[in-house]
């Protein structure tokens, strides 16, 4: 694990790091071998190439997609107009849905 990814996610407000901290497990569950960067401001994971960012905002908690042409958009969570990147918001530990979450990281992995 990247320390620069920890003290991001450390640093964030209460509500919002529990959020970082699932997103970043689920990833890392998900895709072997990822690594994590904090590259503009943000925590970054690539295999190979950059597929995901996590990001703090003062209302929500995003994870942005690269390349999002090929996954499913279920119950209409991923925002964004084009299909290069897109992401999800999450208000509350609840909103983060893992069957979804798996489903498009196992989709990912198998592209990378």
């Amino acid at each position: 694990m990247n320390k620069q990814v920890t003290d991001y996610i450390e640093n964030a407000p209460s509500g919002h790091k529990e959020i970082l901290e699932e997103l970043r497990k689920i990833i890392h569950q998900n895709i072997e071998g990822v690594e994590e960067f904090y590259k503009v401001r943000r925590p970054v994971f690539r295999k190979g190439e950059d597929f995901a960012y996590i990001r703090d905002s003062s209302k929500y908690v995003a994870l942005g997609l690269y390349d999002t042409s090929y996954l499913e958009n279920y119950k209409g969570l991923l925002e964004g107009e084009g299909e290069e990147m897109r992401h999800v918001k999450f208000r509350k530990l609840e909103d983060v849905d893992h069957d979804i979450l798996n489903k498009w990281f196992k989709v990912i992995a198998s592209r990378l």
